[in-house]
Order: C-alpha cells, then structure tokens, then sequence
C-alpha cells in the first residue's frame, strides 16, 4: 500500500477493520485512515445493485397484470354459425375495443349478427361493430363499441411499432381455442415482412386460432402490434399488423363516427 501523501511505498499499517485502515508513512510521517477495500468494494457494488433496480425492464408477469384487465374475449355470431377471438381495450371510458376484421366478418356470412364481450371477471357485454377494414391483410381490423354504457376500468397503452428491434422480446395476449385470456412470448423475427399489401411484424411467439384481434406487447407492456394470423405448416413464423397502421384505422374509424376514440 502506497502513501497517499507522498507516494512512498510500503507504508505501516497501525490499525484495520472491515470499514477503515489506519497508516503511518516512515517517510514523509503522515498518519490518516483510509477506506478498507472491503468497504470500497461494497460501496460500488451496492450503487451497481441500485443502478440496475432502476434499469430492470419489466418481465413478462408485470405485462400480464397490467395488461390484463384490458384484454378481452370476444364471441362473434353469424346467421350460421360463429366463433372465439380475442381484442384489447383502446377507450375504456367510451367502450371501444380492436381487434380483427376476420373476427366479426365472415367471408360468406358477412358481419356478425352478435358480438359478445366477456372481462377479466367473466362479466359479459354486447358490443356494435363500428368500422371495419379488409380481410387477409395490413387492413384485416375492427372496431367495437360496447353498447350503452361501459363498465369498462383499464385500456390498453399504445405504443409505437417503428421502434421495435428484430430480435426484441415481446408477449403476445390473447383467448386461443377459446380457452380464456392467456399469455405467450418469443422475440421479433422481422419488423418489416412483406404480407400482401403492406408489411406485418413476424414473431416465433405461440400463436393459435383464437389469438386473432389480440395484442403483441413490448417489454414495457405498450402494444406494438395487432396479431392477424400464423402462416400454416411454418414453425415460428405468426403475424401482426404494427400498431402504428392500426393507428391510422383509429383515425379513419373517428372521422367516419365525427368522435373523438384516443
């Protein structure tokens, strides 16, 4: 150990715990204490250990317990027939929800006769279609209002797709098969895949029939896309409308309905 002072080395240890060391140079006589490298060591590491509590990026439980209250189930009836889908809460205030185009507008059948929500406590709501894109596709999306009044207590935060990384961690929401809100993760495969007549985000995130009109969540619980469909007889390869084009439908949809939705 060197000699604050004057640099000499050695210098004589006099005393020493874990919090200081006492010294006394032979040479230039100077006596002090200074901090023991234990204490110093556990300093740094203690303001490490601080740094990284405010840098800790939520996981995948901070997601689902924000987010799910906002998630819904939706059921779609037709003249024949029906189905189980899924959407997210944009509006909770007024009652609007998004999902998919495919998810209340059969090919043959056209729009569904019924749409049916159903929250988190199992509560059920009879939702209009307000506006509608196009099908098997950027435009695959749809916009409900629930009727009356809404009970609704928790929307979604949109968040913006031209920030998502290839290669980031995301979660994808939904109700596959019809078996209830759950929640499944994977990382972007390519923000920018070309799919029809615009470009989807590709994710290897479980996705399954009824996961369709969900939410893909960024680590930060903002949604970054609307999921629209898996490609078949492909492993990892599931599709989502960014959110920033579902944006734009929100935009047209308020213009149609002369309201005001975010």
């Amino acid at each position: 150990m060197e000699c604050p002072k004057c640099l000499a080395c050695p210098v004589q240890i006099t005393s020493e715990n874990e919090k200081e060391t006492t010294i006394r140079c032979p040479f230039c006589l100077y006596s002090g204490k200074i901090v023991s490298n234990k204490a110093l060591k556990d300093k740094i590491n203690n303001a490490v250990q601080d740094a990284l509590k405010d840098l800790k990026v939520p996981g995948g439980e901070a997601v689902y317990s924000k987010n799910r209250p906002a998630v819904v189930e939706i059921n779609s009836k037709y003249k024949i027939g029906g189905g189980n889908s899924s959407g997210f809460v944009i509006n909770a205030k007024d009652g609007y929800i998004m999902t998919n185009e495919h998810c209340v507008v059969h090919k043959t059948h056209g729009a569904a006769v019924q749409v049916t929500i159903t929250d988190e406590n199992g509560k059920q709501f009879s939702a209009d279609i307000v506006n509608y894109g196009k099908p098997n596709g950027i435009d695959d999306l749809a916009m409900l209002k629930v009727k009356g009044k809404s009970e609704l207590t928790t929307q979604t935060t949109l968040g913006c797709s031209d920030a998502v990384k290839n290669g980031q961690k995301l979660f994808v929401m939904g109700n596959p098969h019809g078996e209830g809100i759950s929640i499944t993760s994977g990382i972007v495969g390519d923000t920018k895949r070309k799919r029809g007549e615009g470009v989807q985000i590709m994710t290897d995130a479980a996705i399954n029939p009824g996961n369709s009109g969900g939410p893909v969540f960024n680590q930060n619980g903002e949604v970054i896309a609307v999921v629209v469909e898996s490609k078949l007889n492909a492993d990892g390869m599931r599709y989502s409308i960014p959110i920033n084009h579902a944006k734009d439908f929100i935009k047209k949809t308020e213009k149609k309905i002369k309201q005001k939705i975010i």
